[in-house]
């Protein structure tokens, strides 16, 4: 199934719900399950038909077969081209279950597609940085030092976690995964007005895991790929897992029935084989792999390419 991108919108996913979204910051849904917003498929079979629709009649078929009927499309994937430093911000923990400013927990995954030189992001606390330093510079010019705080490259990856801080600065074009659709709360806006509200940041400050040091950029493999291989990016998330495949021919896999397979092309262009529809997908396209359907191949259409494959965590 491929996925019909949806109207671009600014990314307000960011912001408390009643502050303006940051002029120049552009949001395109190419995954999305939600009933007021969903995807609809571009091409095969079910052209014209929503996932939401999809994944109500076909639940276990098109998710997995641990997908409960009646449950929404679990991921979703969006591409985010940043035109303002946004808040620094941090999503609740897993089980928190309240309402308040509709934040809700969160783990997202980012890949950079294009990276400005002077671009930012960040994902994490610095290693040595306390608690009362962290709280006590939140409005300062010299908050930046406090994080991990990243020039990226393009291919570059990042694993933002509920309780983990995080922002994305200007200039910065990336694919994002995530599961859980809250809000974060914002804990600093970089000293810019308008200030954040005592109460929201009195929650992000609660909410932030501080014992968390791990460093937030996934761990790139560069140099030349003379053959087709898949390198593991997000391994021990308990919501999905991401690897890179590195395609320098062709590859064939198959779906098993514990989950769909998500692809999506972040260099090149591949053409993709199912019994069902073949197709042609350029960077930033998505395609959805029914947890159903069985085999599949994907090739190569010209140079050498690159494709994230985004499963469900499996359960044993």
């Amino acid at each position: 199934m491929h996925e019909r991108p949806r109207r671009r919108q600014p990314a307000a996913e960011y912001l408390a719900p009643s502050e303006a979204p940051p002029p120049g910051t552009i949001c395109c849904w190419k995954v999305n399950g939600a009933d007021d917003n969903a995807s609809v498929v571009s091409s095969g079979p079910q052209a014209g038909t929503s996932l939401a629709e999809l994944v109500q009649r076909q639940p276990q078929e098109i998710v997995g077969n641990r997908h409960r009927c009646g449950e929404p499309f679990p991921l979703a994937v969006r591409l985010l081209d940043i035109g303002r430093q946004q808040p620094l911000s941090v999503h609740p923990p897993q089980d928190y279950d309240h309402d308040e400013l509709n934040a809700g927990p969160r783990t997202g995954f980012w890949f950079a597609l294009r990276a400005a030189a002077d671009s930012m992001i960040v994902a994490g606390i610095a290693k040595d940085v306390t608690r009362q330093q962290l709280v006590e510079r939140l409005d300062s010019p010299e908050l930046v030092r406090d994080l991990q705080a990243y020039r990226p490259r393009a291919g570059d990856a990042f694993l933002i976690p509920s309780r983990r801080v995080h922002s994305l600065g200007p200039g910065n074009l990336v694919l994002e995964v995530c599961h859980g659709t809250g809000a974060p709360w914002r804990l600093s806006n970089w000293g810019a007005a308008p200030a954040v509200p005592e109460r929201e940041r009195a929650l992000a400050c609660e909410a932030v895991d501080f014992a968390d040091r791990q460093t937030g950029r996934v761990s790139r493999e560069s140099g030349r790929d003379r053959h087709t291989r898949k390198l593991p990016l997000v391994r021990f998330c308990p919501q999905f897992v991401v690897e890179e495949i590195r395609l320098v021919d062709h590859l064939f896999d198959r779906t098993n029935g514990r989950s769909f397979h998500l692809l999506a092309v972040v260099k090149g262009s591949i053409d993709v084989h199912t019994d069902a529809w073949t197709g042609t997908l350029n960077q930033g396209d998505v395609v959805c792999i029914p947890a159903a359907l069985g085999d599949y191949g994907m090739r190569i259409a010209g140079e050498p390419a690159s494709v994230l494959r985004i499963m469900l965590q499996p359960v044993f």
